[in-house]
């Protein structure tokens, strides 16, 4: 009996794990290869619902002019079809995958719901004239576009549909059976990249690419961030995207699966840290461009440094102040303050210690010295005049302020509507953009760890986005 129990629950252990391993991919999934180079995943339906698209001027348009050349019978199935989607006999709730699997050859995969839907939407796009015949082979449905450019083979769960350059359409049939036959064990629904591209929270489009590969995404700001010395193609991204009501949601990260230089990335991203919320409710309430983060200023000058531009700055104020020294005490939360229009800023910051405040008589001697002017206004507030560059900077017991206007502490300003979205932030960032630009109202930008940006834009309406693009 022991024996007899033993074995059934066994049995249904590995069934539990079967299925729990199949939710992570499904057959029409399996025909993507392995050394990918781009994937983007896309949920047609969420797509087409949030955007409006199918109730839209652009529709009604794009239907008035194709009805010229529909008898009424294909007619009245285009118009179904529009209607239900469910009726081509594809299953538009599940993502749609598109990859690149080298600068030759382009796929197309989705799910193939009922088989027999879908040969009749087949027929239909036939007299449309947009497919050949449907011809029979291998126990598969073959076709190809009218214009040639894309080869499309089904059966009754997956339809691949592949644009290529090879020259041959017997040895591009060859690999589209090869890859619609292949196992899931050569196919990038196994890989460490397709897990982390299905982690990620928002799915209305999902992107993975490698950072090595040149042509298909121009990440160079990426490379910039990754640690130096090391080389792009140890990197990955994974990205998701979610429309709704009002806005758009991105959400993307930079990681490796090789350990050292995953390693190496989270090194550089230590630089912050999830912020105390010092800040969060003295954001003065006319600051339109704000930001607040986590800091560890002995790291952060490190990360800082790598940027060229920044470097020669600090390396040029170091003739007078030391303000990589400065910024070196930084340990805590960080509020910068910006008003672009009328070039005003202000950085506040917590700090671990105000050791470089031992230097300060001897940094006024270097102004003088040098042709400046730094003047002491009152108890830790000093005025630096350098050129073109007027700044003040005070010391207010643990807080460090620089900024263009003389210091005044920061008071209460009352509840901060986005405080719980700010909650275990690395580091959060928010720009009034309204008067800038008619479709985007704010934008958003946050990070929660390493390697990770977040980012929400407040947007006019999808329907009212695509009629001004037509006017």
């Amino acid at each position: 009996m022991k024996r007899y129990l033993s074995s059934l629950f066994a049995v249904v252990l590995m069934m539990v794990v079967a299925a729990c391993s199949n939710d992570q991919y499904e057959d029409y999934m399996t025909v993507i290869p392995k050394d990918v180079k781009g994937v983007a995943a896309v949920r047609l339906d969420n797509v087409v619902n949030k955007t409006g698209v199918a109730r839209s001027p652009l529709m009604r348009l794009a239907l008035s002019k194709m009805s010229s050349a529909m008898n009424a019978d294909v007619e009245t199935k285009v118009n179904a079809l529009i209607a239900d989607p469910s009726l081509s006999g594809i299953d538009f709730t599940r993502p749609a995958y598109v990859f690149a699997a080298n600068d030759k050859l382009f796929g197309l995969t989705m799910k193939v719901e009922d088989v027999s839907l879908f040969d009749e939407l087949m027929g239909t796009l036939v007299k449309l004239e947009v497919c050949s015949k449907v011809k029979k082979s291998d126990g598969y449905q073959w076709s190809n576009l009218a214009d040639g450019s894309a080869r499309l083979v089904y059966n009754d769960n997956t339809l691949l549909i592949v644009f290529s350059r090879m020259e041959s359409t017997k040895d591009l049939s060859q690999m589209m059976m090869s890859m619609m036959r292949q196992d899931a064990d050569d196919s990038f629904v196994t890989t460490p990249q397709f897990t982390k591209l299905r982690e990620q929270t928002f799915e209305d489009l999902q992107v993975y690419f490698n950072l090595g590969v040149e042509g298909y995404m121009n990440a160079d700001f990426l490379k910039e961030l990754l640690p130096k010395g090391e080389k792009p193609a140890d990197y990955d991204v994974v990205a998701g995207l979610n429309l709704r009501e009002g806005g758009v949601d991105i959400q993307s990260l930079l990681f490796s699966t090789n350990e050292k230089a995953q390693a190496e990335l989270d090194e550089c991203f230590a630089s912050f840290k999830p912020m105390t919320g010092e800040y969060v409710n003295k954001i003065p309430r006319d600051t339109k461009l704000w930001a607040c983060m986590g800091a560890n200023g002995d790291k952060l000058v490190n990360m800082l440094k790598r940027v060229p531009k920044i470097k020669e700055t600090l390396l040029g104020i170091g003739f007078v102040i030391d303000a990589e020294q400065m910024l070196k005490a930084i340990d805590g939360d960080v509020l910068i303050c910006a008003k672009p229009d009328q070039e005003d800023f202000g950085l506040y910051a917590q700090l671990g210690n105000s050791d470089f405040m031992k230097d300060v008589d001897s940094w006024m001697e270097s102004a003088e010295k040098y042709g400046y002017s730094m003047k002491l206004e009152g108890t830790g507030k000093y005025h630096l005049k350098i050129d073109d560059v007027d700044l003040h900077w005070a010391l207010d017991g643990k807080q460090l302020y620089t900024g263009i206007h003389p210091y005044d502490p920061l008071t209460v300003q009352g509840q901060n509507k986005r405080a719980d979205d700010m909650a275990g932030a690395m580091i959060y960032i928010f720009a009034d953009i309204s008067s800038e630009n008619i479709a985007a109202k704010n934008v958003i930008v946050k990070s929660t760890k390493p390697g990770e940006v977040i980012l929400k834009v407040d947007i006019a309406s999808f329907p009212e986005i695509l009629w001004q693009g037509l006017n």
